[in-house]
């Protein structure tokens, strides 16, 4: 489901909630809706069903899953979520110098030329670049994405419903379905018998729903605007890009403390060993020490969990806070390490990450190649 589409998103699963365990029509037969789900990864990653629906015949009492991918009418995400076992079951074996081809055609065209590793005006740090698979009719040197370029057509199956993925995307984890649900499940064979969160084949849809949110009101709404995703994809497979989108520290977002409602900006808080920063933790409220925050839903980052096709490498130079894109080692690194190592390097010019933070502190403190946009011909030297 593409950013552009979480109020459908939200909606389908409004809907879904509302009709559990309630008798709906399907393909001409009568069944009892038993439960619904989105599976996930076994270990990270999304798979390529958005919604799982277990539905129970209610003559035969034969259990069927019904596997969709929601796409917003206006969409434009088709992956976005990538990581290297997933690139190499989309590209294949030669992935990486697939993906090495397409950061070198960006760097061509010029596609980095608005980016600052810290950008004092818009109070970001670029972490890096994540890997989005998305689709635009029209990329060209003049039109489409800065950071985006056509990829190979070919891809759209794997793209798509995830043909040829790995058994962890295939098999999906279901951990938040009902008890009884699960046990069905098993008794028709359809989860494995040492761990029945793993249902088999939920993570390769069949059905796509291609819908606004004002076109869908009811459960009836869901089922009839189901399309079958093989056909579906062969319309959009001549428009495939691989885009890649700046992963930003937003440096001045704050939230709301839901407990005390004083506003704080540190949502991570930092893991020590030896005096350096390992990892991070949930951080809590510095006011009342308490955790949950009103606008939870956003955060500084795009996910620390988000693979980097392109990481920044932080380091202290001559006394400065340096970035350089590692442009040639595409999904090595999580953005995790990115901004514990980032940290790290606050720390040692004796400004922490810490809610009193602000980017202005930096001021003086940054190499020139970090604080100015990036340049195509320093870019192509790094290759």
């Amino acid at each position: 489901m593409v950013d552009s589409g979480q109020g459908l998103e939200r909606k389908i699963k409004k809907i879904l909630d509302e009709n559990i365990g309630k008798k709906i029509t399907y393909n001409g037969k009568k069944y009892l809706m038993l439960d619904w789900g989105k599976p996930l990864g076994q270990k990270k990653g999304e798979v390529k069903t958005d919604f799982l629906l277990v539905l129970q015949e209610l003559n035969s009492k034969e259990i069927e899953m019904v596997r969709i991918s929601g796409k917003q009418r206006n969409m434009a995400s088709l992956h976005n979520k990538l990581t290297s076992n997933w690139c190499e079951s989309i590209y294949g074996k030669n992935w990486k110098e697939h993906l090495l081809k397409q950061t070198k055609s960006i760097i061509q065209k010029d596609g980095f030329r608005k980016d600052k590793l810290v950008n004092f005006k818009e109070e970001t740090i670029t972490l890096g670049y994540r890997h989005e698979i998305s689709y635009e009719p029209e990329v060209s040197d003049t039109k489409g994405r800065l950071r985006g370029v056509k990829t190979k057509p070919g891809i759209y199956p794997a793209v798509f419903w995830g043909e040829g993925c790995p058994k962890e995307y295939r098999d999906g984890k279901m951990k938040k379905l009902l008890p009884e649900t699960k046990q069905k499940l098993k008794e028709f064979g359809l989860s494995y018998d040492n761990d029945i969160n793993f249902i088999k084949d939920s993570g390769i849809p069949d059905y796509v729903i291609k819908a606004d949110q004002n076109e869908i009101n009811n459960i009836g709404d869901i089922l009839n605007n189901l399309h079958d995703i093989k056909e579906f994809a062969k319309d959009y497979k001549d428009g495939i890009i691989d885009a890649f989108f700046a992963q930003n520290y937003r440096i001045d977002w704050t939230a709301v403390c839901k407990h005390c409602e004083k506003k704080y900006r540190i949502i991570w808080a930092d893991v020590f060993n030896e005096g350096r920063i390992i990892s991070t933790k949930l951080g809590k409220c510095p006011h009342c020490g308490d955790s949950g925050r009103k606008n939870n839903s956003s955060t500084p980052i795009q996910e620390l969990s988000r693979s980097m096709v392109i990481s920044v490498k932080w380091k202290v130079k001559h006394g400065k806070l340096d970035g350089v894109p590692i442009l040639s080692e595409h999904h090595q690194v999580y953005c995790e390490k990115v901004l514990v190592e980032l940290r790290n390097c606050l720390l040692e010019l004796g400004i922490p990450d810490d809610n009193n933070f602000n980017i202005q502190m930096l001021e003086g403190k940054v190499t020139d190649r970090t604080k100015n946009n990036l340049v195509k011909e320093d870019l192509l030297k790094m290759l």
